[in-house]
């Protein structure tokens, strides 16, 4: 299995390293020999809010939300939070395990992560900018019996070009408006897959 390394992650990860302010590890998978690059720059401005967030505990002060059509919810996440974060502390509190997710936003980073399959090799990159978010969709499923989120986005640069791909994180610059539905009832899980070295669906 391919570790997918959130933003709380790196923090707690940089106590040792980031006077340098770069991050750079490598990282293999025991199972399918993928091997996941990731260098970037981390600004000492995201490691107080990572710690105060970690030593509060705070989740509901991530988000708003309204329930409606029974099983289905519309989001507003803070301004500054990690959007990974905020939407898997939203499924844990509502005990989603099986749904869809949709977006629109304003960010000031994103990483993405990208896997070539003739050589299966991840490389995730991350962009620090102001970015509109044209789109993000995604699913959310169970891998152990914890949320297990699968999300796209694309996001609109200052001059009208768009990046995106498959997002490991992102940070609100602005405000995210999110719609969640669920699945009650359907289990949606994961396993690792050798050939692709990716989580694929798994139904029961």
């Amino acid at each position: 299995m391919i570790p997918e390394i959130q933003m709380d992650s790196v923090c707690m990860k940089t106590d040792v390293q980031w006077r340098a302010n770069i991050i750079n590890w490598r990282t293999r998978s025991k199972m399918t020999g993928i091997v996941v690059d990731r260098e970037f720059s981390l600004s000492s401005r995201y490691i107080p809010q990572c710690q105060e967030r970690q030593e509060s505990g705070l989740v509901k002060d991530m988000y708003k939300y309204i329930e409606v059509k029974g099983n289905s919810f519309v989001l507003s996440l803070d301004n500054h939070v990690e959007v990974t974060e905020a939407l898997t502390a939203f499924c844990k509190e509502k005990g989603i395990l099986s749904g869809t997710v949709s977006g629109i936003g304003a960010i000031s980073e994103a990483t993405f992560r990208f896997l070539d399959p003739a050589i299966k090799q991840y490389v995730d990159r991350t962009f620090r900018e102001q970015m509109e978010v044209t789109n993000l969709t995604g699913n959310i499923s169970q891998k152990n019996g914890e949320v297990y989120l699968h999300l796209h986005l694309t996001a609109s640069r200052r001059d009208y070009t768009c990046i995106g791909g498959h997002l490991l994180s992102a940070r609100i610059n602005g405000a995210c408006e999110l719609f969640v539905e669920s699945f009650p009832g359907a289990y949606t899980g994961r396993r690792p897959d050798a050939e692709t070295g990716l989580n694929l669906y798994e139904f029961k």
